[in-house]
């Protein structure tokens, strides 16, 4: 697989005011790993994050500061054997004193993001789909290019859907929300949820998930049916 090809940079972009200043606009997606005897049904599952920090702007490549550091360390290592993993952002400019807004997310989504996973889907026809949405803010602009349309108001309703399967462009994949690792370098003991949020994606990639079996219900004993049936008093 040839990256540049699959997910080429766009230094030119100037649809909207972040690349003013980014030094490099349009931080592509990149493949982070895949396993070592990957087959054509091997999964694919691709983590979503905001935008780029300044360490991605400087060398034009995602996840590769701090962020990228806790989602290598904490987050992958017990999925980099079952999936080829990817990682990209909503929007693709950094933004040195706050956070992408609405407006620049509704932007870069159809111009960088969609095109993207269009070029995942087409390299993978027949892999099972997993995306992986981190934090709460790319939530919303994200769900009006999902069908059916679901209720992303709050990381809490998002998390209530792990595991479900809906439609991007047309393709099927499964849904996962948790906590977007910069979260997890302010407050450390979040990673204890963030790992409870990933367990049920490991054991669906490993096919470990726990499945329902039926209940066998046992009728109890019935009460005695008349007083003469009970045990004579002592004498």
């Amino acid at each position: 697989m040839h990256l540049p090809i699959l997910f080429p940079s766009d230094p030119g972009c100037t649809s909207c005011d972040l690349h003013l200043s980014a030094k490099n606009p349009g931080v592509p997606s990149r493949l982070f790993s895949s396993p070592p005897s990957p087959t054509p049904s091997t999964p694919v599952l691709i983590f979503i994050g905001m935008n780029p920090g300044l360490n991605e702007d400087t060398q034009n490549t995602c996840f590769i500061g701090k962020s990228g550091e806790v989602l290598a360390s904490c987050y992958l290592p017990h999925l980099t054997p079952l999936a080829h993993i990817y990682l990209t952002n909503a929007a693709r400019c950094v933004t040195p004193k706050s956070k992408p807004s609405a407006r620049h997310y509704n932007t870069c989504i159809p111009l960088h993001l969609l095109p993207d996973l269009h070029s995942i889907f087409l390299a993978h026809p027949t892999s099972p789909i997993h995306i992986v949405t981190l934090g709460l803010d790319i939530l919303k602009p994200l769900s009006k290019h999902v069908h059916p349309s679901p209720d992303f108001g709050s990381l809490s309703k998002a998390l209530r859907k792990n595991g479900q399967p809906f439609s991007i462009l047309g393709r099927t994949f499964t849904f996962w929300a948790t906590y977007h690792p910069a979260f997890l370098l302010r407050n450390q003991n979040m990673i204890h949820p963030v790992l409870n949020h990933l367990t049920p994606l490991v054991r669906t990639l490993s096919g470990h998930l726990p499945t329902q079996t039926p209940l066998t219900l046992v009728p109890p004993f019935p009460p005695s049916s008349s007083p003469s049936s009970s045990p004579s008093p002592a004498p």
